[in-house]
């Protein structure tokens, strides 16, 4: 083997920069903190937004249990 021989491997970022744009890459980069907060956030949304169509349009819709009202009243507020 050619021990003259060097493997280049591409790491963005790394391979130069100071220590802010480091830390700034990880928090706020396409891969970095905020972006992952944001796909769980963006997941937990849909995830309400299902669970609250099941509760409130399936469940009483196969009987499973009846509301107080229904889904064409108005909420009760407590405004007379």
């Amino acid at each position: 083997m050619d021990e003259d021989r060097h493997v280049s491997v591409s790491m963005g970022l790394w391979t130069c920069g100071t220590a802010p744009a480091k830390l700034w890459e990880i928090w706020a980069g396409d891969g970095g903190v905020l972006a992952n907060i944001n796909s769980l956030a963006t997941g937990a949304a849909v995830v309400m937004a299902f669970a609250w169509v099941l509760w409130r349009v399936v469940g009483p819709a196969i009987g499973l249990y009846d509301l107080q009202s229904g889904i064409d009243s108005a909420p009760n507020i407590g405004i007379q």
